[in-house]
């Protein structure tokens, strides 16, 4: 992975140790991401971060989908922070 993150690049549910990620982290790799995603200089590596950050987007759709739904509908941006909407892990 590029740079670190609470959340491997086979799965957005689990950490590198194997731990459940919460949503505060999946938000954390979220807006983290963005600033690794707009330094990368090379094409693996973004190419890299666009999949952990769909990874990232389905888990927290899959984890509070009517939260996820209010974060789209007010705007959500590549960098906006989504844990006001999706705050509580099922």
């Amino acid at each position: 992975m590029t740079g670190s993150s609470a959340v491997t690049g086979g799965s957005a549910s689990s950490c590198s140790t194997g731990a459940p990620v919460t949503a505060a982290q999946l938000c954390l790799t979220w807006r983290s991401s963005y600033l690794r995603l707009h330094r990368a200089t090379s094409c693996p590596a973004v190419a890299e971060l666009v999949l952990l950050r769909q990874r990232v987007l389905d888990e927290l759709e899959r984890r509070d989908p009517a939260g996820f739904d209010r974060w789209l509908s007010t705007g959500a941006r590549a960098a906006s922070d989504p844990s006001r909407y999706v705050g509580h892990d099922t």
